[in-house]
């Protein structure tokens, strides 16, 4: 197992899905599938195989999950809620990005 490259394909995923959301109009389309879109482009790049894509994707939602705990905690208009909300809304996001992650790098990876 390539450690360095999963690693790589995780955050070129993560940046790439990020990207996908930022486009205002687009962002409709884009947004949704980023995660999917970042994993394939991570997966076609580095030459992932098929077992490194669940790890990828795994990564991913990890990274999702906690960016997005934190995100409410800082930005949060309600205090009393923020925790109440911002566990299982992440737990939600970071499985969505993390099974879209590991479809599109596992896309990816059956061209290598």
């Amino acid at each position: 197992m390539r450690t360095g490259r999963i690693v790589l394909g995780a955050l070129i995923a993560f940046a790439v899905s990020l990207a996908c959301f930022l486009p205002p109009g687009i962002h409709f389309v884009t947004g949704p599938i980023g995660p999917a879109i970042g994993g394939y482009v991570a997966g076609s790049r580095l030459k992932l195989s098929a077992g490194e894509s669940g790890i990828v994707g795994l990564a991913m939602g990890v990274a999702i999950g906690a960016t997005s705990i934190a995100a409410f905690e800082f930005f949060s208009f309600m205090p009393d809620l923020a925790l109440q909300a911002s566990i299982p809304l992440s737990i939600v996001g970071a499985v969505y990005v993390g099974v879209l992650g590991t479809i599109g790098c596992w896309f990816a990876s059956r061209g290598n």
